[in-house]
């Protein structure tokens, strides 16, 4: 898919043209190729077998219906994902084979068009760099630190002005609303009737889809941009934050941080916010250091 969509790393404006060319059946075939290793199955049992038995007219539905702009999801399956006693569980949403086929395609094309914001950094790889950093600056008493994550992240995007974002990059009116309705479409339980229009998703992205993490990440990537730009070291993995700076204790950019996330529609979670602890110990994805006076 790489070839044809652009050279890696190579932006791109989602023109109508490039939405076509994204929906070519070569396009569709190797999509499916990669949906297929997983056997979930979505809110209309398919499996991977029964789509396949029927995949010429499942190719040329997708086809069609995407360029055109009128193609619609299937409500996705609720799964819930448990995050520990006493924390509400996490809600996954799984879409069915055909909608995970069009998904993929989609976050294809957003790759393409933000390909600052394409992460495939993992949590460990975080904890390298901010061991890296300790081990030239972790004893200088004049550093301080500020940790936080957002609140409710995927679920309170607001989706009006992640689509005003990613408009920016995509002039095609038909993959807009492609996006909106992969975004807008409700997550029911196994055995609901049809979704009524009232369970349609009205703020956040679906967590689980192939596309969740990307959106999240191109609506803060001018926010990462203005907070790696006033902090002497900025590190952001999902909705965590952590922040290194020097001097008093409020160059930890607390304010900055706090006018920044309200700016964009979101909030961070109070609870889990520290800055400059008394013990100076601080904690990131696992990993645990202190601030100057280390042995």
């Amino acid at each position: 898919m790489d070839e044809l969509l652009g050279k890696p790393f190579q932006e791109i404006n989602i023109t109508d043209e490039q939405l076509a060319l994204a929906f070519d059946f070569e396009r569709i075939q190797e999509a499916f190729d990669y949906v297929s290793l997983k056997k979930t199955r979505g809110i209309d049992g398919t499996t991977i077998e029964k789509f396949t038995a029927n995949k010429d007219e499942n190719f040329k539905i997708i086809r069609q219906k995407c360029i055109e702009g009128t193609y619609n999801f299937a409500p996705y399956l609720q799964k819930l994902q448990t995050k520990g006693k006493g924390k509400a569980p996490r809600v996954i949403s799984i879409a069915t084979i055909r909608d995970r086929i069009v998904l993929h395609i989609i976050k294809a094309l957003l790759q393409k068009a933000f390909p600052e914001c394409v992460n495939r950094k993992l949590p460990n790889n975080y904890v390298k760099e901010i061991n890296e950093f300790f081990s030239k600056h972790g004893d200088d008493e004049s550093l301080c630190y500020y940790k936080t994550d957002i609140k409710g992240f995927y679920d309170t995007i607001p989706h009006n002005d992640l689509i005003t974002t990613v408009a920016s990059r995509a002039e095609s009116p038909h993959f807009l609303r492609l996006l909106e309705k992969s975004i807008k479409n409700p997550t029911v339980s196994f055995g609901s009737q049809r979704a009524k229009k009232e369970d349609h998703n009205k703020k956040g992205v679906p967590q689980g889809l192939s596309i969740s993490n990307i959106l999240a990440d191109i609506y803060l990537k001018d926010f990462d941009i203005t907070l790696a730009g006033l902090a002497s070291e900025y590190y952001r993995f999902v909705d965590d934050i952590i922040i290194f700076n020097f001097g008093p204790e409020k160059s930890c950019l607390r304010s900055n941080i706090q006018d920044q996330i309200k700016s964009i529609g979101l909030e961070l979670n109070e609870t889990k916010t520290v800055c400059k602890s008394e013990d100076r110990t601080f904690e990131y994805l696992g990993y645990t250091d202190r601030l100057g006076g280390r042995s």
